[in-house]
């Protein structure tokens, strides 16, 4: 799993389609910009984006996530979509607030995609 909090980590992502580079980029865009992309990740406030890549990932998610006191079982996503990319390749992008200055984008392979997220699925 790759945790990328700022936009100079974007050049660890290898093997990712360029559909999905573009909505890390993106998300990792507006928190550098309105949060500041030296910020502390853990402090409260911006956020990051976690990258889900095989299901060995998913006990690093669960503890990413109850660091910041979500529980993956019971998660409240604000959306998941669904991104189907040119290679064939189909993932879920999920974005979960933690209060109103941080938050998580969750993005994985449809077939590892938690199902207490699938559930929201708008697409």
């Amino acid at each position: 799993m790759h945790k990328i909090s700022n936009v100079q980590q974007l050049c660890y992502l290898r093997e990712i389609p360029e559909e999905v580079i573009q909505i890390i980029t993106e998300a990792i865009t507006i928190l550098d910009t309105e949060y500041d992309s030296n910020r502390d990740e853990n402090d409260g406030y911006g956020g990051f984006v976690l990258i889900l890549q095989s299901e060995s990932d998913l006990p690093s998610l669960e503890r990413q996530l109850t660091k910041i006191h979500i529980d993956i079982e019971n998660i409240l996503p604000e959306y998941v979509e669904t991104v189907i990319c040119t290679d064939g390749q189909t993932f879920t992008n999920a974005l979960v607030l933690c209060g109103s200055d941080f938050g998580v984008v969750i993005i994985s392979p449809i077939a590892i995609t938690p199902e207490s997220l699938k559930k929201y699925l708008v697409n």
